[in-house]
């Protein structure tokens, strides 16, 4: 149901429909205003009337904008999944709901795994049918096909690629944005994620305490996190005239910034990522407990930290040594 209310002089509509985003308007006239409502409510009316026929006819197209519309602007990840977005848009937009089945969604992982990698199928394919499920459970679409069933992609996630010292020191002297060579030490310091080095504040740091607050994580689990002597001395060195962002740079500059010192430093398969790896790799080498671990790097299961204690050699052998003098 549509209300209106005055505000400087100009009418304001405001719809508001279960199941739907709230719409508003302003006008300069209350009729101009209510004209406009009406059409909107008609417009919302056929779409929840919509003959079972019309709606397998529906493009998929319409599926994924209005899921860009409504879902994406409160994902973290929302720039890359708007990519995936796109993407998914130009190859099965055209895709009538009907013909949304399995073996249309099987050919399409088949041909983009001969081009990206089985990680990149498996995010898009699962994503189609992300919005396939919100369309039926909240949009009262009603699917022809159903959710198709399709087989993911198997990803091989588990890195053991080190990272030594010697190699972020050619690294940050490599990098050319001073932020970027700052945040890199940090994520080897700290553990923490690009996401939540970029989102760092000053005002999350507790020196008393020596920790950092992060609240927004992949896990939505808030965290706080001790700030190491390491990670003390990147701090120490950061611009705090550059506003409240500890590290002011937007996550993909600093991916790029990352790559083309890796380049320059003629580093060979190394990924930012690599250095939350190496981080919680070394927490594990202090002779941290895996619950400790875990209250740092924000993991809920313990057995994702599995892949993460590739010890070294020469590691494990002075360990041993120490026990054996015990």
């Amino acid at each position: 149901m549509a209300t209106f209310r005055k505000r400087s002089g100009r009418w304001q509509a405001m719809i508001r429909r279960t199941g739907h985003p709230q719409l508003t308007k302003t006008f300069n006239s209350k009729a101009d205003a209510a004209k406009w409502a009406r059409q909107m409510e008609t417009q919302i009316e056929r779409q929840l009337h919509l003959p079972s026929h019309s709606q397998a006819q529906m493009p998929l197209s319409e599926l994924l904008d209005r899921y860009c519309a409504e879902h994406l602007p409160r994902l973290q990840g929302h720039v890359s999944e708007g990519y995936r977005l796109q993407h998914l848009r130009e190859q099965l937009g055209h895709l009538k709901l009907a013909e949304v089945q399995s073996h249309a969604l099987s050919a399409y992982r088949d041909r983009r795994l001969a081009e990206v990698s089985p990680a990149s199928v498996k995010r898009e394919v699962a994503l189609v049918l992300r919005v396939l499920r919100i369309a039926a459970l909240e949009w009262n679409i009603t699917l022809p096909a159903g959710i198709p069933a399709v087989r993911l992609p198997k990803v091989a996630n588990a890195r053991s690629r080190r990272v030594t010292d010697n190699e972020i020191a050619e690294l940050t002297s490599h990098t050319a944005s001073p932020i970027a060579a700052k945040a890199i030490q940090f994520a080897l310091a700290t553990g923490m994620r690009r996401g939540e080095i970029v989102r760092a504040k000053w005002s999350d740091i507790n020196l008393a305490e020596r920790t950092i607050h992060i609240p927004r994580t992949k896990t939505d689990i808030p965290r706080h996190i001790p700030i190491t002597e390491r990670a003390m001395k990147v701090i120490q060195k950061a611009d705090s005239q550059g506003g409240d962002l500890l590290f002011p740079i937007e996550p993909n500059s600093l991916s790029q910034a990352f790559r083309r010192a890796c380049k320059r430093a003629d580093i060979k398969d190394l990924h930012f990522h690599d250095l939350r790896h190496e981080a919680i790799t070394r927490f594990f080498e202090l002779g941290l407990s895996i619950p400790e671990v875990a209250s740092v790097s924000g993991h809920r299961d313990y057995r994702m930290l599995e892949r993460y204690t590739h010890i070294s050699k020469k590691h494990l052998s002075e360990r041993i040594e120490q026990l054996s003098r015990i």
